[in-house]
């Protein structure tokens, strides 16, 4: 009797589906190893402008293969002055990019590359980047690469603080329409200078910038003359030709483009200012067409050298309650730590101008950083002309003599101009007076 060949049980498809993928993914599978690696920078930040030595941490976390070779690109925010690589391995800096080759950095193994780069002036986040092969030229298929596996917050450097003007020289206290120096009314004296500095204060010498100087603030209506705008040479720049053409308190401001502004110290421009040595009097007169203003220092005991200084119409502008003031001119004088006589005459047209011109009418409006003794016996007036809160001027009709400040006397000359004499304080800081 004839035997039947067996019968093949039919495959589900789904197990013959199965059973062919895991035939097709075995290889593939066997030959795809992942080669990661990390890079960290330190530090995470340096000062604008100066030259920083960053370090790239490059480790081998991959388990069988070593790490050959790699690019790493510097920002190009940084410049790249040098790259020293302990062990073996070479650098190569093209650019901005730093070629690593023969590296042979085993599983597990890091290296360090330390370079040294000059920061910009501008502060800000710049992130690295960087590529990795097996292959020791770095060269070889896709497959050679290594794949990054750090954070992008580690390949970032910060810089900070950007770089910045600073005045080396500050501008002093001048004469109207004389040239500014770095000492009190002398035209010979040193340059007003300003030079950039880094992050960290200090001066950056590869700097080059155009730095340019005008009038920040002033409590005067004058222009600044002369050359303002001068190329740094080695991060300074000097300027050696400016003067104000009104009297009055100024400051400069240096600014050049991708740096931060810098503001001068006060300093005030005069129309007379006389020098004043040590056991000797001095005296200094100014007049406009209503008005003449003779001042005397007088040497003391415990003189101090120094130089008084008269201006009309500059500063505050006294205007005392309860007094109408014969005069549209006031004269501010300051002076050495003397004490002084500042005789104020108003010329006879203006006297005659007002009905009560007798000399017995004539006050005193007076001004000066500190309280005094009022003709009216109560406390002066207060001004804060800067919006600051703190008062800057107390003003008020002066006392007849006793205790400086006083009026000592009042009377018209021959001519018919009318003539006040002040007795003031020892101080540096005078008084405005009007009239």
């Amino acid at each position: 009797m004839p035997v039947s060949p067996p019968r093949l049980r039919k495959a589900h498809p789904w197990i013959v589906a199965g059973a062919l993928l895991a035939i097709m993914l075995l290889p593939a599978a066997a030959g795809a190893e992942v080669k990661p690696y990390s890079v960290v920078l330190t530090p995470a930040s340096i000062p604008a402008g100066q030259q920083s030595v960053v370090t790239a941490t490059i480790e081998n976390q991959s388990d069988q293969q070593d790490l050959g070779s790699a690019n790493l690109t510097v920002h190009s925010a940084l410049t790249v002055h040098a790259v020293s690589l302990p062990g073996p391995g070479s650098a190569t800096v093209r650019g901005n990019v730093i070629e690593l080759r023969n590296l042979s950095l085993a599983p597990g193994a890091a290296v360090q590359v330390a370079v040294t780069v000059d920061a910009g002036c501008a502060a800000g986040e710049y992130a690295w980047s960087v590529l990795a092969k097996q292959a020791n030229r770095f060269n070889g298929s896709p497959g050679n690469d290594f794949v990054l596996v750090s954070s992008p917050e580690v390949l970032t450097t910060a810089v900070t603080g950007g770089c910045a003007l600073r005045f080396a020289a500050q501008p002093q206290d001048a004469r109207v329409g004389e040239r500014i120096s770095a000492a009190d009314f002398d035209p010979a004296g040193p340059p007003v200078s300003v030079e950039v500095v880094d992050g960290g204060g200090n001066r950056l010498t590869s700097s080059a910038p155009t730095v340019s100087v005008d009038l920040a603030s002033a409590g005067g209506l004058g222009t600044l003359l002369g050359q303002n705008s001068v190329t740094a040479a080695a991060g300074f720049a000097a300027f050696g030709d400016l003067s104000v053409d009104a009297p009055g308190s100024y400051r400069l401001q240096a600014s050049a483009p991708g740096l931060e502004p810098a503001v001068s110290a006060l300093f005030t421009i005069q129309q007379v200012a006389i020098e004043c040595v040590e056991d000797v009097d001095c005296s200094g007169s100014l007049s406009t067409p209503r008005s003449n203003v003779d001042a005397s220092a007088f040497a003391g005991p415990a003189t101090d050298a120094g130089f008084l200084q008269l201006s009309f119409n500059t500063g505050f502008r006294p205007d005392c309650t309860g007094y109408q003031e014969l005069s549209a001119d006031w004269a501010l004088v300051l002076g050495p730590d003397r004490q002084k006589r500042v005789v104020y005459s108003i010329d006879k047209r203006v006297m005659n101008a007002s009905p009560d011109n007798g000399a017995s009418s004539l006050q005193m409006c007076f001004a000066a950083p500190f309280t005094f003794p009022t003709r009216a016996g109560g406390a002066p007036q207060e001004a804060d002309i800067d919006g600051d809160g703190a008062i800057d001027w107390y003003y008020a009709t002066l006392p007849d003599c006793g205790t400086p400040p006083c009026v000592a006397s009042r009377r018209k000359d021959r001519a018919g101009n009318g003539v006040i004499e002040v007795r003031a304080p020892a101080g540096a800081e005078d008084p405005a007076y009007r009239p």
